[in-house]
């Protein structure tokens, strides 16, 4: 004679076949992507690339909504009180996810608490350019004349407290050197100043410096990739020269917390689905991002890793935090 089932295990199967039929019947109604971006940039192009291919898999519209403003606050909170039923997702970028804590006072959102991780979509590595009349041609010749002249060499981003901007103040505390920050409205601003000699180095994303480089307006030195990439083959790696010395900017999607466990796992199948397809693969390089899919546990380990990262970064560089996201 079977014995009864107890009533803690009767709660427990109830909850599983539950989150499984909701699963099942989602998604009900259109599903609303958030993007803590302005219409056009390419976290917006990235997250319509993944939207267009979506729709075909869930087989309702899927509505971008763009909440730009605030260096990605507005959207970010907007993501976080959004229902947590599996019909809001948020599709953000590394900054947000990890600098933004320790960049920015008094978040309105806890980014450890408020959100749930689904899964990355792809990442874009930084590359390390300098002034052509900068003698050095390798990053170790330019590690050694920043030795040679602390405080004297400076490096342009556009923006400030972003990817960009760590890198530079990570390779001033991997490599031993000292050189001073100058951060810009535009990159096409800092790429002019960079070429008459106001600045000597400019880092920002791959896709953003790959133009100027090819054109001869300025030299690569060293890409921050892991690997080599497609179409950048003959740029050296900086882990070439510093071991580790491995960041990118990247996007994710991720959801309010709350969101059942069943939605968050098919969201990341179909995402990771969606990316072996080699027209997503196509359309995302075409922007400059590397089709790089993975687990809610693999997103969830790269964020704690990064913060850690960042904090340090920005605690050792002594930046100031924005209130929020206005600089001070």
């Amino acid at each position: 004679m079977r014995k009864p089932l107890s009533v803690l295990a009767v709660v427990v199967l109830s909850l599983a076949c539950s989150s499984t039929v909701q699963a099942q019947e989602w998604p009900a109604r259109s599903v609303r992507l958030i993007v803590p971006a302005s219409a056009g940039s390419s976290p917006d192009i990235a997250a319509r690339i993944m939207a267009d291919k979506l729709v075909g898999a869930w087989g309702k519209q899927i509505v971008v909504d763009n909440r730009p403003g605030g260096n990605t606050v507005i959207g970010m909170e907007a993501g976080a009180r959004a229902a947590p039923d599996g019909h809001n997702l948020l599709f953000t970028h590394a900054a947000a996810l990890t600098i933004s804590p320790y960049s920015i006072k008094s978040l309105p959102y806890d980014i450890e608490k408020d959100f749930v991780p689904i899964g990355f979509v792809g990442y874009s590595p930084m590359l390390i350019t300098v002034a052509n009349d900068v003698p050095a041609k390798t990053l170790d010749e330019l590690i050694k004349l920043a030795k040679a002249q602390p405080g004297k060499l400076s490096f342009a981003t556009p923006n400030a407290k972003n990817v960009p901007h760590l890198t530079g103040e990570l390779l001033n505390s991997t490599a031993g050197i000292r050189t001073l920050h100058v951060p810009y409205r535009s990159t096409a601003q800092a790429i002019q100043d960079t070429m008459g000699g106001q600045v000597q180095i400019l880092i920002d994303g791959a896709t953003s410096l790959i133009g100027a480089v090819k054109t001869g307006r300025i030299r690569a030195i060293a890409l921050t990739a892991p690997q080599k990439l497609e179409g950048m083959e003959n740029i050296p790696l900086a882990i070439d020269t510093l071991p580790g010395f491995v960041i990118s900017g990247w996007f994710a999607v991720v959801a309010p917390a709350g969101t059942p466990a069943a939605i968050v796992a098919k969201v990341n199948r179909d995402i990771n689905q969606q990316l072996q397809v080699a027209d997503t693969i196509s359309r995302l390089r075409d922007i400059g991002v590397v089709a790089q899919g993975g687990s809610p546990e693999a997103l969830a380990q790269t964020m704690k890793k990064e913060r850690a990262q960042y904090q340090k970064v920005i605690r050792d560089a002594n930046i100031q935090p924005d209130v929020m996201g206005v600089t001070q």
